[in-house]
């Protein structure tokens, strides 16, 4: 993992999909995978162009 990376949790996953902005840093470019726990996404920062993967976890697992 780099500096730069960042953990969070979404209120609602049902409401991520394509297009998303997250934090104003990252967007969701394409769902890749999804199961049990969640979904994976391809996308990119927003600022940098870079490509990135962005895991949802399902707010049941984000729990400590």
């Amino acid at each position: 993992m780099s500096a730069d990376d960042k953990t969070r949790i979404s209120p609602n996953v049902a409401n991520t999909a394509v297009g998303t902005q997250l934090s104003g840093i990252y967007e969701l470019d394409e769902r890749i995978a999804f199961g049990g726990m969640g979904e994976v996404y391809r996308g990119h920062n927003i600022q940098t162009g870079d490509h990135v993967a962005i895991k949802i976890v399902l707010p049941e697992f984000a729990r400590d």
